[in-house]
């Protein structure tokens, strides 16, 4: 349809102050109260509201007795905003009434909050596909659309507060995507500083921790990366009565052993941490060795295990599928390192069991109850 009534293509924002484009120009709202209309038209899932729940909702509980009458007259001047062109004999096609209350008629495209939701949906599905670049590029179009705080036009109604929560929520959500997504393609380094803030700014996000953790120790700072464990280990114990997350609990233990899967392959490409799998070709005879020393540790008496072997067949392999066995079976692991060559401090090796048993949450009471630490000698 052409001509002086067809329709504009309309583009409106809540994720900020509120915006209203038509054709590509912008559109002034300068009443406070048609603002907040139009944002509570917008956050209805179907885009109806009676014209009851508005009154109460726009006049935040206590609609005066002109609240009708009121309401008529702001709809009548958004229909101006929306369609400035129609005619008195044409009837609205934007904001129309409808059984007893109002409906916004715009695609799901025309309006940010949708757009920033699509993008999300296939910025998870991308990085559950093991395609993290993709996955960041989604969440950095999605974060885009934001410009500000959520639904600021309407935030001081009641009736709003479940959109507000919801939508910051979802932001939250979308940040960590991204830097989880980053970290994942290789793209540490860039993040970091954003990372590390995220991180502060909220302290019990996990997903976003580990990959910090990742970060710092890709960047040569394995014990800023251990201390950002211990550091959650304290909160989430201190704070709630809760133990890190099998993500931080995974992390923690890739680094403490260097795994090579904390690297970055050399294209940038999605290596993410998983937990470790205790499945190791070749080796099922050695960790069922291993396992039973662990067993037998359980039942009340003391096992040794000694790995030997030259550099590179794979040691320190067995020895990280077997502790996290042990770990998961809830046997406390901790670790030791004492150089091959050059001098340590005397009992330098037990000196580090200790320190490590006094931070591994239960460990005094599943060695009270006969559940033996199992503990990783190594020598470099």
């Amino acid at each position: 349809m052409t001509g002086p009534h067809a329709a504009a293509r309309l583009r409106l924002g809540v994720l900020g102050r509120l915006q209203v484009w038509r054709d590509g120009q912008q559109a002034s709202i300068g009443s406070g109260r048609q603002r907040a209309l139009l944002t509570l038209l917008l956050i209805r899932p179907d885009r109806f509201a009676s014209a009851g729940w508005l009154a109460e909702a726009l006049w935040d509980g206590a609609p005066p007795p002109s609240a009708e009458t009121t309401l008529r007259t702001h709809i009548a001047g958004l229909r101006r905003v929306l369609e400035p062109g129609r005619t008195a004999d044409a009837g609205p096609r934007v904001l129309v009434s409808r059984g007893g209350g109002y409906q916004l008629v715009v695609g799901a495209d025309d309006v940010d909050v949708s757009r920033f939701e699509t993008l999300t949906r296939r910025a998870a599905t991308a990085h559950a596909a093991g395609d993290p670049v993709t996955a960041e590029r989604e969440w950095a179009a999605a974060l885009g659309l934001w410009r500000g705080d959520p639904l600021p036009d309407a935030a001081g109604l009641a009736a709003a507060q479940p959109e507000v929560a919801r939508l910051s929520g979802l932001r939250v959500q979308a940040v960590e995507g991204r830097f989880v997504a980053a970290v994942d393609a290789g793209g540490h380094v860039r993040v970091l500083a954003e990372l590390q803030a995220f991180v502060a700014e909220h302290p019990l996000r996990e997903a976003a921790r580990a990959q910090l953790m990742v970060a710092l120790y890709r960047g040569g700072r394995q014990a800023e990366a251990l201390a950002l464990y211990t550091q959650a280990r304290e909160l989430l114990s201190g704070e709630y009565g809760l133990d890190p997350g099998e993500r931080l609990r995974a992390a923690h233990l890739a680094i403490l052993t260097q795994s090579p899967s904390l690297d970055a392959s050399p294209g940038g490409a999605a290596r993410p941490v998983p937990p470790p799998s205790d499945a190791l070709p070749g080796r099922a005879a050695e960790l069922a060795a291993l396992a039973a020393a662990v067993a037998g540790a359980r039942g009340g008496a003391g096992r040794g295990a000694l790995v030997v072997g030259e550099a590179g067949m794979g040691k320190t392999t067995l020895v990280t599928r077997a502790a996290a066995a042990a770990a998961r079976d809830g046997v406390p692991v901790v670790w030791a390192r004492c150089p091959a060559v050059g001098q340590a401090p005397p009992f330098w090796v037990w000196i580090q069991v200790v320190r490590e048993l006094a931070t591994v949450p239960g460990a005094g009471e599943a060695a009270a109850a006969g559940a033996l630490p199992a503990v990783r000698l190594e020598v470099e």
